[in-house]
């Protein structure tokens, strides 16, 4: 296995995370803010449920509130060890604040929020160099060839999994770089129910990448 595909293993791991920011949505304009004295009770249990679980980690359950609950591919997440590392370092990273006050749109009403996730980008630049740093290592501590190489001449796929586990394993020990993102919570009603309505703000900010 030769060393370019060790991005194939840094891509299957964060490929759900990557995902979400494919999803298409349609921006949605609204009014100058101005501060609503009341709110319906719906539309203020969605975005504090919202929040929660987000800063609960619980993405699956976060996704469900999204309207017309689309299929971001959270509950299909690989199996690998290194798309688990990623996936929970990314799941205890990410946080949820409120920023103000409720105020009204044309399609329903607005909330400002604070997100901040890992830095997925800067993550994966940090995996590539640590990844390149370990795989050397290896193959200096190696006894023979065929320690390193399989009958195609290309890298063991063991010691392609085993480099990656150490390398991840070594960013995460890091300080991960973090970044807050501002974002707007567009909650509407349909069909006696509340929901958010995100725009390209919000699937960056919950994907972790710009």
């Amino acid at each position: 296995m030769k060393l370019e595909r060790f991005f194939s293993y840094i891509f299957a791991g964060l490929g759900v995370v990557l995902l979400i920011v494919s999803f298409g949505v349609c921006l949605l304009s609204r009014n100058a803010p101005v501060r609503m004295t009341e709110v319906p009770a719906g539309a203020e249990q969605c975005a504090e449920a919202f929040c929660d679980a987000v800063n609960n980690g619980e993405l699956v359950n976060m996704s469900r509130m999204i309207y017309g609950q689309p299929d971001l591919g959270m509950e299909n997440l690989p199996e690998a060890p290194e798309a688990t590392l990623v996936w929970q370092a990314f799941a205890d990273s990410i946080s949820c604040e409120f920023d103000g006050g409720y105020y009204p749109m044309d399609a329903g009403i607005a909330r400002e929020v604070k997100i901040t996730t890992m830095d997925v980008v800067a993550l994966m630049e940090n995996l590539a160099q640590h990844a390149q740093t370990v795989l050397e290592e290896k193959v200096a501590a190696a006894g023979t060839l065929a320690d390193i190489y399989d009958e195609n001449n290309n890298y063991r796929e063991d010691l392609v999994e085993l480099v990656m586990q150490e390398a991840l394993q070594r960013v995460l020990a890091q300080d991960v770089k973090t970044v807050t993102w501002n974002v707007t919570l567009n909650l509407i009603n349909r069909d006696d129910s509340w929901w958010i309505v995100p725009d390209q703000s919000l699937l960056q900010a919950i994907s972790g990448v710009a």
